[in-house]
């Protein structure tokens, strides 16, 4: 059956967005509604009263589950269900409850709006917070060993240095204490040396006086010295008989005897250091772990061609005249 169109007022024209009024009777257009309080409304007898009846109300009617809470949108729902409930609600009652339940509805977006942001917000925030924290102790945790480390730094270079500059300011005090004795003693040494020199001076002044004194009396004693030295030569020469120096045989066989030929170790009139310089080239070739130390010293040639050779050691002459010292020289 299609649902009939009421209007409130006269006329058959759109209908009137006015609050219901409560009235005693039936309703004719004519009808005057007065106004009634809220709570006249709430003590009237109704089958619903307080909210366990309106749950079974609502749950008589399968409009809600039993033991469900009824929410915003739950409330919604049954709101726009109710207008489905009979053909014969009034038009404007129906308008009225469908824009009861759009505002609730918009509440409830609100409501759901509000909850999310709000635990988005509290979410994020304990999360950034968490975040921060634990960034800032890391950070606090990094400060705090850095500042530790520098402390343990500041503290190690300070006793290391503490010794040093106490090290420092002695070697200092004795620097300076040792400049002052040196100084002093410098002063000391140069007014010494001032004096010496100044009696130096006075003792040459006083030998001055003195050579000038004796020197009349040194020249009159030197002649009288040379005098006396010509008497004297003069008397050894009166008496000392004249002897010639004559030649030993010896020495007059040493010195004409000629060189015995093919026998002669060097050329006649080599020099002596030739002579020497080439023993001891012999003497190094020949050397080995048995020879004994030394070195020839000196070398001289006779006129008959020998030669007389002058070592350090006794041992090495011994041991050049012996069977195997010959044997390497001859060899």
């Amino acid at each position: 059956m299609p649902q009939a169109k009421q209007g409130i007022g006269p006329g058959n024209g759109p209908p009137n967005l006015c609050p219901l009024m409560l009235s005693v009777g039936p309703n004719t257009c004519h009808t005057t509604q007065n106004p009634t309080a809220t709570e006249d409304i709430k003590a009237m007898l109704n089958s619903v009263m307080d909210a366990m009846s309106t749950e079974a109300f609502l749950t008589s009617k399968l409009l809600c589950h039993r033991d469900q809470s009824f929410t915003l949108s739950h409330l919604t729902s049954i709101l726009f269900h109710i207008t489905q409930m009979s053909t014969g609600t009034p038009l404007p009652v129906i308008i009225v409850i469908h824009a009861v339940a759009f505002i609730l509805k918009k509440h409830t977006v609100c409501e759901i709006v509000n909850t999310a942001a709000k635990q988005l917000v509290t979410t994020i925030v304990l999360q950034l917070t968490a975040q921060l924290k634990e960034a800032l102790t890391l950070q606090v945790m990094d400060m705090q060993a850095t500042s530790e480390h520098l402390t343990n730094s500041i503290k190690q270079i300070s006793e290391t240095l503490t010794p040093m500059i106490e090290m420092a300011e002695c070697m200092h005090r004795m620097l300076k204490a040792k400049c002052e004795e040196w100084e002093d003693n410098a002063k000391v040494a140069a007014d010494r040396i001032e004096e010496a020199v100044n009696e130096l001076h006075l003792s040459v002044e006083e030998y001055q006086k003195s050579l000038k004194t004796l020197t009349p009396s040194l020249d009159s004693t030197q002649d009288c010295i040379n005098q006396l030295s010509t008497q004297l030569l003069t008397t050894l020469q009166q008496i000392t008989p004249q002897t010639s120096s004559q030649p030993t045989y010896s020495s007059i066989i040493t010195s004409h005897l000629p060189p015995l030929a093919s026998n002669t170790l060097f050329p006649p009139n080599t020099p002596n250091p030739n002579i020497a310089k080439k023993l001891k080239a012999a003497l190094t070739t020949i050397h080995t772990n048995a020879t004994p130390p030394g070195d020839i010293r000196s070398v001289t040639s006779l006129h008959n061609g020998g030669i007389v050779v002058e070592l350090e050691f006794k041992c090495l002459a011994s041991w050049l005249g012996s069977t195997a010292g010959k044997t390497l020289l001859e060899g």
